[in-house]
């Protein structure tokens, strides 16, 4: 533990909450929020040592990094972290468990691998076939839930009597890199640990709200809040003593500039102490903002260390995280193991968030100083930079911290990579790539131009929308709106207005979702953009068929069919002639839905869209079945079966086998040797099926019953 806990201050609300957890058995789980600087991770250092150790209670202190890649390292890490829970023999058992797992994991995946490769010729061995990687997806499924078994066995060690609580720092940054599954699978981990220990609690810290409460049960119902504000002028007054601080005029004026903001408080008392108690009330200026006094703060400290502890000091500010050996390497002159830490000794200097083990400039220090420096010595900020990339290249496997610095000496070059980056992570929805882009991305010190910021904003909307995180979709859109109608980039704008309509669709507010859409429209088409036209055209005729307007949906879709044909926009045809089929065969117009449908499938299956064609093949199916057609629905049913197998589509799967179930299970007699396989199949995808709330991305699932098709 490397916090100062002698003058912790205040807090007694949220002393008396962590106290208050024992007394009913929900809310179970207590999350302290509050911004950069609040005292939240102090705050969980001083219940661990004033509440947990005295009272011989079993804790286990986590601090969550960047680094949390699997769920089975999150749940090793707990199991390993700072703690007086779990008996060693006990986590000895369950490492050895879970290494033994993954050995046995990857060499099942390495057989299954090979044998694929055996099977293709040379010139496609770069290539997994769909059926693979869903083989490999299922394997380390399992694998994981043997070792959440392992993990659970072993928490059952603490006697059933015993309090235990799980202190987990920084929650914001793992709610914000993994997906919501890993989200719900972590706390419907935890609830399976409180039913053998009912004094199980956990309690969080985060600078953001706690989110994912309308997703995930546990939150929803067993989450109280305590949000940590600036201390008051009382607990400011008497931090500043407990400092050393002797002069009361000085702390009035210190509670006038910080108001009572914990980390300026604190920095205010190295100043005066810097000064030997010679500052007075009367030497601080007032400020007109934090900012301001922060710098104002920062200089006064700077000013009075020598060289080169002075350096490093106002250099470290470059990095996002460093350590004595990164420190060094971007300084003209090193500083000494004593230096560093006689540096890391002052309150701005705070563990990072980013990389456990290493520290950090506070974010509002950070931001100050950096401002500062590409200010007055440009030249001298992009070579510091240059030395921080060249070490981050050699260190960071990932190389977002040569991005991030790269920012600084070419934004522009820095822009395209971050964009491409982006949308690799976007494709294959790498949710913890995904969030470290965009928390590198948005850092107020990059000051990007308004045009990248917009475009930033833009995606991060996106990213949240597929996280199924409406009003953080909502708030990122809205900020990229402002951005690109600042600058008067309208093509920025419709894309924003149409990705907001498709929120409020997604969110049944039709109406508002109409007039974005119809926003939208007309900047397309003042633009010239025939694809965002034909494309906002086809989301409006979705609307308007939600609300059983058929005619007007039909003459919607009409006129994207007409735009996408006319600029070769295949996929965009394809849709829209499905689209256009569902209406129809909502009308009850069977030759022409199945007329659409089947030029929807030629256009899918001409540019490789399997998913697509699975699904239109689905609905040829529905229709072949409504025309009593049996045996061609059943081939069209198990052609779409067929597809959605390829590519790991298991709610497609679900979905056909139940439609099979439902209307042609007497029908399998006549497919000699599948029906077996079909019942297996059903059975595995209702045990593995599960949303992933992706908009638009796959059907959703329905209550599938075996006892159904069995019957």
């Amino acid at each position: 533990m490397s916090r100062d806990l002698s003058h912790f201050q205040d807090r007694q609300e949220a002393i008396q909450a962590f106290d208050n957890l024992w007394t009913q058995d929900t809310p179970w789980i207590l999350a302290f929020n509050g911004v950069s600087g609040q005292g939240k991770s102090t705050l969980l250092d001083w219940l661990e040592v004033n509440r947990c150790i005295p009272n011989s209670m079993k804790y286990a202190s986590l601090s969550i990094g960047d680094h949390i890649s699997d769920f089975d390292t999150f749940l090793a890490r707990i199991a390993e972290a700072r703690t007086t829970a779990l008996s060693t023999n006990a986590v000895k058992e369950f490492s050895e468990a879970r290494i033994k797992i993954l050995d046995d994991l990857n060499q099942r995946k390495f057989h299954l691998q090979q044998s694929q490769v055996s099977e293709h010729s040379p010139d496609s061995r770069q290539t997994m076939s769909a059926n693979v990687a869903e083989a490999i997806r299922a394997m380390e499924s399992q694998a994981l839930a043997v070792i959440i078994e392992r993990w659970l066995h072993c928490v059952r060690t603490i006697p059933q009597q015993e309090k235990f609580v799980l202190l987990l720092d920084n929650y914001d940054v793992y709610q914000d890199l993994v997906s919501l599954d890993e989200i719900r699978l972590f706390w419907a981990t935890m609830e399976r640990a409180r039913q053998f220990l009912p004094n199980f609690r956990v309690v969080l810290a985060s600078r953001e709200v706690v989110l994912h409460r309308e997703h995930v049960e546990a939150l929803r119902r067993g989450l109280s809040g305590e949000d940590l504000g600036d201390l008051s002028r009382e607990d400011s007054r008497a931090l500043l003593d407990a400092l050393g601080v002797t002069d009361a005029h000085f702390c009035d004026a210190v509670y006038r500039f910080a108001n009572g903001h914990p980390l300026m408080t604190r920095m205010a008392a190295e100043v005066w102490k810097e000064s030997a108690g010679e500052i007075a009330a009367s030497d601080v200026p007032n400020f007109s903002g934090r900012e301001e006094a922060v710098g104002w703060l920062q200089t006064f400290i700077l000013n009075r260390l020598k060289e080169p502890l002075r350096s490093a000091a106002q250099w470290m500010a470059v990095l996002r995280w460093f350590s004595f050996e990164a420190l060094n390497a971007i300084l003209d002159a090193p500083i000494t193991e004593e230096e560093y830490r006689k540096l890391t000794a002052y309150s701005f200097v705070v563990p990072s968030k980013l990389r456990e083990g290493y520290k950090a400039a506070h974010d509002l220090v950070r931001k100050v100083q950096i401002a500062h420096l590409r200010r007055e010595q440009p030249s001298k900020f992009v070579e510091v930079n240059r030395r921080a990339m060249r070490y981050s290249a050699a260190m960071d496997a990932a190389g977002l911290e040569t991005l991030y610095h790269q920012f600084f000496i070419a934004p522009d070059e820095a822009f395209k990579i971050w964009q491409e980056i982006e949308s690799q992570a976007a494709f294959h929805f790498d949710h913890q790539r995904w969030g470290l882009l965009f928390e590198l991305a948005l850092r107020d010190e990059l000051s990007l131009p308004p045009a990248m910021l917009a475009e930033i904003q833009y995606r991060a909307g996106r990213r949240h929308y597929y996280r199924a995180e409406w009003f953080l979709a909502m708030d990122y859109y809205n900020e990229a709106l402002k951005l690109f109608e600042e600058i008067g980039a309208k093509l920025g704008e419709a894309n924003v207005l149409q990705a907001i309509g498709d929120v409020q669709q997604f969110r049944d507010e039709r109406d508002a979702a109409l007039e974005s859409y119809q926003k939208a429209l007309g900047l397309f088409r003042e633009i010239g953009d025939r694809l965002g036209e034909a494309n906002v055209l086809k989301a409006i005729g979705d609307v308007q068929q939600f609300r059983d307007e058929r005619d007007a949906a039909l003459e919607s879709y009409q006129k994207a069919l007409g735009l996408y044909s006319e600029i070769g926009a295949k996929l965009g045809e394809a849709n829209v002639l499905q689209a256009i089929g569902d209406v129809q065969q909502f009308r009850k117009q069977v030759d022409a839905a199945l007329e659409s449908y089947q030029k929807a499938r030629g256009l899918y299956s001409e540019i490789g869209a399997k998913l697509g064609e699975a699904n239109v093949l689905k609905a040829i199916g529905d229709v072949q079945q409504f025309r009593k057609q049996v045996d061609a629905a059943l081939e069209s049913y198990l052609k779409a079966l067929g597809l959605y197998s390829e590519i790991g589509a298991k709610l497609g799967e679900a979905n056909v086998l139940q439609a099979i179930g439902d209307k042609f299970y007497p029908c399998w007699l006549k497919w000699q040797g599948k029906t077996t396989l079909l019942l297996k199949r059903f059975e595995g995808l209702l045990r593995n099926c599960k949303s992933e709330n992706r908009p638009r991305m796959e059907p959703r699932n329905t209550s599938i019953q075996i006892s159904e098709v069995c019957q």
